[in-house]
Order: C-alpha cells, then sequence, then structure tokens
C-alpha cells in the first residue's frame, strides 16, 4: 500500500512509476487522441491552467491566481524547443481543461507544431489525482509535466514551477538522459 502524500508537489512525484490509463481525449484539430505517442519512445505531457487567443477570453482575475500565469510562455517554450525534444525521441502535448476550439484559436495564434488536447472531463487528470484549481467558474489543471515511456509509465515529474522556462528545460533534461541521445542545436 502507498504511503499517502501531503502536498501536491509530493502526489505528482509519486505518480512516477504509475501507469496512464488509456484513454482518448479530444485534440485542438478535432480528433480523439491518446495522450501517449506509439510512434516515439517518449511523450511529454505538460498540464496548464489555460491559454487564449484574445486576452479579452481569460476569466476575470486570471493574472492574479497563482500558477496561472505562463501558459503561453510555457507553450511557446515547448514550441521553440521542439526539434530538441523531436531529436530526443520525444513527442509533445500539451493538455488544459479548455475546449479544443479554445486550444485551436491559441495553437494557431502561436503557431505551435504539436497538439492540445483537452481533458475538460477531467479523464486523465482525475484518474491520476493531478492538482487542480476554480477560476472563471472551470476547473483547471495546475503546472505540472510528466515524461511518459510508449508502455505508458511515467517516468519523471516535474511539479508546477513559476519559472515555466526551467520546467521545460527539466522536461528536455529528463528525456535526453533518458534517451541516451543528448540533442543539439
Amino acid at each position: 500500500m502507498r504511503e499517502p502524500v501531503t502536498t501536491e508537489s509530493e502526489h505528482v512525484r509519486a505518480l512516477r512509476g504509475e501507469r496512464l490509463p488509456e484513454l482518448l481525449l479530444t485534440a485542438s484539430d478535432g480528433t480523439r487522441r491518446d495522450p501517449v505517442a506509439d510512434r516515439t519512445p517518449f511523450t511529454v505531457l505538460y498540464f496548464f491552467p489555460g491559454a487564449y487567443a484574445d486576452a479579452a477570453a481569460y476569466p476575470p482575475g486570471w493574472a492574479g491566481l497563482p500558477g496561472a500565469k505562463g501558459c503561453t510562455r510555457q507553450s511557446c517554450s515547448y514550441r521553440d524547443q521542439l526539434a530538441l525534444f523531436t531529436a530526443a525521441g520525444a513527442t509533445v502535448h500539451g493538455i488544459s481543461t479548455q475546449l479544443p476550439h479554445e486550444q485551436r484559436a491559441f495553437s494557431a495564434k502561436e503557431q505551435l507544431r504539436f497538439p492540445l488536447l483537452s481533458d475538460a472531463d477531467l479523464a486523465l487528470a482525475g484518474a491520476l489525482g493531478l492538482p487542480l484549481f476554480e477560476a472563471g467558474g472551470i476547473t483547471r489543471l495546475r503546472r505540472t509535466t510528466l515524461v511518459v515511456a510508449r508502455d505508458r509509465t511515467i517516468l519523471e515529474t516535474i511539479p508546477a514551477t513559476t519559472d515555466v522556462e526551467e520546467g521545460v528545460r527539466s522536461a528536455l533534461t529528463a528525456v535526453q538522459a533518458r534517451s541516451g541521445r543528448p540533442a543539439s542545436c
């Protein structure tokens, strides 16, 4: 039996070695996708509260919520480092509780080259017990990153951080260390 965890960060760390459930999430292009890629050895799943194409779409008080600010910067950091993740054998997927059309508009505006997946019904977040919060009347995911093997085993966990670029670098370092193929540009 597992020891109980006392903080959100400890819970996220305790997911290491667990397996992701088999389920499909709706991608920003409307297709249903497994969050775990079957064509690469690793998948980086970064969970984020929400990001919008139009600043007016953010819920009232969004900028003042701990952990909410930085989603655009995080997604763009993954976009800008995507070649390094790919070279190290990883697929990147962003996941939020936003609806696919909201994700699609954001993805197009920021020219993301990887899918955003909607966990609006909290199927994946609930199965893993990921940390959540409420904003604008919607349940949101706290920033968390998982590095997952093709067999669905969670290899690395990166709890929320206020430095989103550091979180992206940590995910890249974890993938490179696991792959044995440090990437360079």
